[in-house]
């Protein structure tokens, strides 16, 4: 991908990316930033850092002395630091042990995870501790065709192993009751929360069907 939408960062945020550079090395951004680096669909203000490795404990130092001492700790232990700046952005650094399958965006300051391996990271959280922000990420990448659910899923098995339920997360898309439907501040469309749900069942229904006469 040859362009990336960092106008859709503001002020605090864009230090806190180029800051993110010291980590390069050992973490990919990940989660809601990245893909609307990418796609440009929403705005996000996290900053979600995967790691292959396990977390050491020197990263706290590294931290602060990037970040400086003000930053206020969240969670620190072996597999997630999360800390908040004291411009208010949120940061998490995630022991994530399951490797991407498409290419890594190489980029400064930090490379990034592509859309189908943070698609897959979607599906693999819906089955799990899953937020509305969760499914809109999802819709956009479904309804505009920039990846298709069958491939969500393909990818998901070969990542996630048996980790990874194609039932559950079927199931999971399509269920809505116990979610907080916060605001989402869309970037060019905007989308009400009943299009989201009935295009998420309408792609559901639609490739459950295929499955099954695939079987058949």
């Amino acid at each position: 991908m040859s362009m990336l939408y960092t106008q859709n960062l503001n002020k605090n945020q864009l230090i806190i990316y180029e800051k993110l550079k010291a980590f390069n090395s050992d973490f990919v951004l990940a989660g809601g930033t990245s893909l609307m680096l990418q796609i440009n669909h929403r705005k996000s203000y996290d900053f979600d850092c995967f790691s292959e490795k396990p977390l050491n404990k020197s990263l706290l130092r590294k931290v602060k002395k990037v970040f400086g001492n003000s930053i206020h700790i969240l969670i620190d232990n072996n597999s997630l630091l999360l800390f908040t700046t004291p411009q208010g952005v949120k940061v998490d650094l995630v022991y994530y042990p399951y490797k991407p399958l498409h290419q890594i965006i190489k980029n400064a300051p930090i490379s990034l995870f592509g859309f189908r391996d943070i698609a897959s990271n979607k599906a693999y959280t819906i089955g799990r501790r899953a937020t509305w922000r969760d499914y809109v990420d999802l819709f956009c990448l479904l309804k505009n065709n920039t990846v298709k659910i069958e491939n969500i899923i393909k990818d998901a098995k070969k990542r996630f192993g048996g980790e990874f339920s194609e039932k559950l997360f079927l199931e999971q898309l399509v269920y809505f009751n116990d979610l907080d439907i916060v605001p989402i501040e869309f970037i060019n469309q905007s989308y009400e929360p009943s299009e989201i749900k009935q295009t998420l069942e309408m792609i559901t229904q639609q490739y459950t069907k295929t499955s099954l006469f695939a079987i058949l």
